[in-house]
């Protein structure tokens, strides 16, 4: 009938609007998609551009690897040390041993501290190997300290002297000797001037005195080389030390030294240990 081809003709135009609309708002997201990716693309060629541009920056203005940069690279094998660094990785090496250390009252008050350090390692040294000499009492109680440097060479063993320390008379027990945690090892030739020092006489009357002769056996000119002595008893307690400056040493010449005390002791020494520094040479 009429009514029917009416009903069913207005269902059908129901339906293409219906279908016009759902693909007009596919189309509408599709363009949209379309829209955020060319977006997206132009945003990720920005963030190209400007990283290219960074790095090329960066490889021009950067300061080439070095040994101090607090960075692990070229060829070194830790943190600026090792491989073609001058730095020794402190894993690389023997730690410094201190084969002892002694407080030695010279007059009432007035300390001495001596420690005998040994450098086992058979190329590395340090050019300026800073430390702290504390000495306590019977109870562990540091009551004075003083801190140095010295140079240290591959394969020495040399000595430590703190002189004209002030504490109370008769109260010092102990001496500790301290080292940084970080040392700047170094690998090195064995550089250490050749000295000869040979004692020559010991006078302990009224007060004790050391004559001996250093012989500078190197083509170089020295200064400021600075011998320190231990005396020891019978069986190889040390009981005191002293030391003394030469000012300059030419090559291949001797010189007289003296080292003098303010009292005697008891007894002479059995052994008597030189042990030479040169304050005046770089390695």
């Amino acid at each position: 009938s009429f009514q029917d081809l009416n009903f069913w003709g207005g269902a059908n135009l129901v339906s293409k609007f219906r279908y016009r609309a759902v693909f007009k708002f596919v189309i509408i997201q599709i363009m949209s998609v379309w829209r955020i990716k060319r977006q997206l693309n132009y945003l990720l060629l920005v963030l190209l551009f400007f990283f290219v541009v960074g790095g090329i920056i960066y490889f021009i203005y950067r300061s080439p690897a070095n040994c101090f940069d607090d960075e692990q690279n070229q060829n070194e094998i830790g943190l600026d040390c090792g491989g073609s660094c001058a730095r020794v990785c402190s894993a690389s090496v023997w730690p410094l041993k201190v084969l002892w250390a002694r407080p030695f009252e010279i007059s009432a008050g007035s300390y001495t501290a001596v420690a005998v350090v040994e450098n086992e390692n058979l190329s590395e040294g340090v050019a300026d190997l800073s430390y702290t000499i504390r000495l306590s009492d019977q109870l562990g109680r540091e009551v004075a300290n003083r801190s140095g440097s010295i140079k240290i060479f591959p394969r020495e063993r040399l000595a430590i002297l703190e002189s004209n320390i002030q504490a109370k008379p008769r109260n010092v027990a102990r001496v500790f000797i301290e080292f940084p945690d970080s040392i700047f090892w170094e690998k090195l030739a064995d550089l250490k001037p050749l000295l000869r020092v040979s004692q020559k006489e010991y006078i302990n009357d009224p007060t004790a005195r050391l004559a001996a002769s250093i012989v500078n056996e190197t083509n170089d000119d020295l200064n400021n080389v600075r011998v320190i002595v231990v005396l020891s008893d019978s069986v190889g307690n040390a009981y005191t030390g002293s030391a003394t400056l030469i000012d300059n040493l030419p090559p291949l010449s001797s010189r007289e030294i003296f080292f003098t005390w303010p009292k005697s002791f008891a007894e002479p020494p059995t052994f008597v240990d030189f042990y030479t520094q040169v304050l005046g040479r770089d390695f």
